[in-house]
């Protein structure tokens, strides 16, 4: 179902479906804003504040559209609109399904005479994409409590099976940087294959491995 939302936080490689209404006509931005200092211990790198699209909103039709039979317009209330594809309540990983639970920790190096740079660590050995350090079966559900021991935005991605965010934390001070207040308010019915496991944070995850 949709969520109404004035901010969105995002990571790397997460998407997020957005139907944008506006209620008068006027000049509106869609920006980057306070998460400056969340990235590379707050070194370099800093994603600054920008304007990612400016959209000009007018009552008036331009001549493209006043050549059109007919201009579409929502006629259906946000609440009462369908999306698809969608999952049923059902599906949704229950605790008793849960059949073991894994912590997964991700830290980085800032050594800058080692390549690569920055360096990698998972449970404290470097990343290494021909080993495999996890494994389960087709149908188990399975819990990961992911541990992000930098002061950076971790964004974790899952291929082929989607997940259901639990919990989310962090030891930051959200009066520092308050867009931990977005971070940290989230549904925890959604399936996600994408999360932003907050700076000095966890996120704890539930998975459903299907038997393709």
């Amino acid at each position: 179902k949709p969520i109404k939302r004035n901010v969105i936080v995002m990571s790397g490689g997460q998407r997020e479906e957005l139907l944008l209404i506006f209620d008068k006509p006027g000049r509106y931005v869609i920006s980057q804003q306070g998460i400056q200092g969340m990235q590379f211990f707050g070194m370099r790198g800093h994603p600054h504040d920008q304007i990612l699209a400016t959209i000009v909103v007018t009552e008036e039709l331009n001549d493209d559209d006043k050549k059109k039979e007919e201009v579409v317009r929502p006629t259906v209330p946000i609440p009462s609109m369908t999306f698809t594809p969608g999952y049923t309540d059902e599906e949704s990983v229950q605790p008793e399904n849960i059949q073991s639970s894994e912590t997964i920790t991700f830290s980085m190096g800032a050594n800058f005479d080692q390549i690569p740079f920055p360096q990698y660590y998972i449970n404290g050995h470097s990343f290494s994409s021909s080993r495999s350090q996890f494994h389960a079966q087709p149908n188990e559900a399975r819990e990961y409590v992911l541990i992000n021991a930098n002061h950076n935005a971790h964004p974790f991605h899952m291929h082929v099976n989607r997940f259901q965010i639990k919990e989310m934390g962090s030891e930051l001070s959200r009066e520092e940087y308050p867009v931990l207040n977005e971070l940290l308010d989230f549904d925890e019915n959604i399936w996600r294959d994408t999360v932003m496991v907050p700076p000095n944070g966890r996120a704890r995850i539930w998975v459903q491995f299907k038997n393709y």
